[in-house]
């Protein structure tokens, strides 16, 4: 009974975290909500150890990878509008638009932790998720019949493939405003700190 409260929490939590940083216009908003997303997916992890039971390695190991993981992750967006304040002075998306063009060392460090926090394979992020995927998954298997309770735990694999999916929707709204799109007012003053912006 326990872990289903904790699950349904945890679910909550990731959902509403990841719809409200993809709707948020501030970087650092967006990546604080991202992290409430986040430690959704931990709590899921933690529910998931005391529904399975003896059979938790997975779900164990998910949860414990996924804090690990998600605590270096933001270290390095974190840093990233850090860098991206400290020369401009704004956070909001629509005035740092383009800051990013022509910052290679910026853009690389920026992918490292988008690519984790998104799941990509080869990525830290991908091992932890997958791990918290398949511990749903393998409660999935342990029902005979299509109780309620199995359409349930079906249902949390969905809403955990849709956090997913809204992750990577705003790491990409964030990659493609700070380092694809130009900005139509400021971009000669965004061009300006390509030399001397760390």
């Amino acid at each position: 009974i326990w872990g289903i409260g904790i699950l349904i929490f945890g679910m909550l939590t990731m959902f509403i975290g990841a719809f409200l940083a993809l709707f948020s216009i501030d970087i650092k908003r967006t990546l604080a909500f991202s992290s409430a997303s986040q430690v959704g997916f931990i709590i899921l992890g933690l529910a998931m150890e005391g529904i399975l039971g003896e059979h938790n390695a997975l779900a164990i190991r998910g949860a414990l990878l996924h804090m690990i993981n998600h605590s270096l992750i933001k270290y390095v967006l974190f840093l990233v509008a850090g860098v991206i304040f400290m020369n401009l002075k704004k956070l909001d998306l629509n005035s740092i638009q383009g800051f990013g063009k022509g910052k290679p060392l910026l853009l690389i460090i920026f992918l490292m932790g988008a690519l984790s926090l998104i799941g990509m394979p080869l990525w830290s992020g991908y091992i932890s998720k997958t791990l918290l995927h398949e511990s749903i998954v393998e409660h999935i298997w342990e029902f005979s019949d299509y109780t309620f309770e199995a359409r349930f735990f079906q249902f949390t694999e969905m809403l955990f493939m849709l956090t997913g999916g809204l992750t990577t929707a705003y790491v990409i709204k964030l990659f493609v405003a700070i380092f694809v799109e130009k900005n139509p007012y400021t971009q000669e003053e965004n061009d300006s700190f390509n030399k001397n912006y760390i």
